[in-house]
């Protein structure tokens, strides 16, 4: 059997003995790492969990921090903008003088001038408006 060809006639039960057999001479037939081999593959591995797990914790940290100082800014703010003059206590207010006069007058308007023809006749259908 050829590595190109490797999965080609297997059985597609799990619990194949033939399955099994080729499993074993594929293990076999693959050289045993050494004990040096496998400490060096351990220690970069555990290297490479505490480096993910540190970068883990600094992202933590960072979010920790940038939640602390947008509660303190919000704090800030509602200080800063709150009304810090107290209620108004039944003090007699005085009345405020009236300085500008307007005079209106009570009639009916004219009606205003019109210098373009309107494009809906209101005339022609101001029967459906009427009281």
């Amino acid at each position: 059997m050829t590595q190109k060809n490797i999965t080609r006639d297997w059985p597609a039960d799990p619990a194949n003995d033939e399955l099994a057999k080729l499993a074993e001479e594929l293990q076999g037939a693959a050289p045993a790492l050494s004990d040096d081999a496998h400490a060096r593959v351990a220690g970069l591995m555990q290297a490479e969990i505490e480096r993910t797990q540190s970068r883990q914790r600094w992202r933590n940290a960072a979010l920790g921090w940038s939640l602390a100082a947008a509660v303190l800014i919000a704090i800030g703010a509602y200080a800063a903008l709150r009304d810090d003059t107290p209620a108004q206590v039944d003090r007699p207010r005085a009345a405020a003088p009236v300085e500008d006069r307007v005079t209106v007058a009570v009639g009916e308007t004219a009606r205003p001038i019109v210098t373009e023809p309107s494009l809906i006749r209101i005339d022609d259908y101001r029967g459906l408006f009427s009281d």
